[in-house]
């Protein structure tokens, strides 16, 4: 594509969008995370805030009260992960530069992102399917 700003009419207020022989510039940009190479992240380490007194994730669900009829619970360790993906790139803005002298065509572009996690819990004796990918 042509480097000289004014060759390209896709910027916003010269053209109205989808207009202009660049208008591809204000197009949101989406990535296949299955065929990207690095659009998928690793798995984070454990996501829940730990016990300060025993430095343990626990999801602690409510038991019958005990001899002395003080509520009850069964804690049980737990750890939440979560894993990051690039689906796309969103046009933020568009400028001008100077590149080695000449006026050139410039769009910023925002990351769109999905999520999904995953529990384990009884020391990795129960392990959750990882949710559904959802945007954030």
């Amino acid at each position: 594509m042509s480097r000289d700003f004014n060759a390209n009419p896709g910027v916003q207020g010269v053209y109205t969008a989808g207009q202009g022989p660049y208008s591809g510039y204000g197009d949101t940009i989406t990535l296949d995370p299955d065929t990207t190479p690095g659009a998928v992240g690793p798995w984070s380490g454990n996501v829940l805030t730990p016990d300060p007194m025993t430095g343990k994730s626990q999801i602690s669900i409510p038991a019958p009260p005990n001899a002395q009829g003080k509520p009850g619970s069964l804690d049980i360790d737990a750890t939440k992960r979560v894993q990051l993906r690039i689906v796309g790139l969103q046009p933020e803005a568009v400028s001008s530069i100077d590149l080695d002298g000449k006026p050139t065509l410039a769009v910023t572009y925002q990351p769109q992102y999905q999520v999904r996690t995953t529990i384990t819990a009884l020391n990795n004796a129960v392990v959750t399917q990882p949710s559904q990918w959802t945007d954030i």
